[in-house]
């Protein structure tokens, strides 16, 4: 509602997000009981409730079976088709499909 959107519409976009991350049973659930998966997976949904044009994000799969990471690379992929910016940080390999530019870094 900060932002000027209604209400519907924000719930709207809950709904979608859930459904699209397939954890629309965490809704009604207290952060405070969440794994550390769980909560990675709340909070990449708020992002994409948002619908920011950039996004950053520091391991995003941290914590995440093989079935959600591949549900958020999935999901980053549209985003890039989208024209979406995104700055990721990872120390698998996974990601570098979609990645337009890498910067590897090594402090060695």
């Amino acid at each position: 509602e900060n932002l000027q959107i209604p209400a519907e519409e924000i719930q709207n976009r809950i709904n979608k997000t859930l459904t699209k991350l397939q954890i629309e049973e965490l809704r009604y659930k207290e952060t405070h009981t969440l794994s550390f998966g769980q909560k990675r997976l709340v909070t990449f949904a708020s992002l994409l409730t948002l619908d920011p044009q950039v996004f950053l994000l520091d391991e995003i799969t941290a914590g995440l079976s093989q079935a959600y990471t591949d549900i958020i690379k999935t999901i980053l992929q549209e985003l890039k088709a989208e024209g979406k910016i995104i700055f990721l940080t990872d120390h698998s390999r996974e990601f570098l499909k979609l990645a337009d530019q890498i910067i590897r870094l090594n402090f060695e």
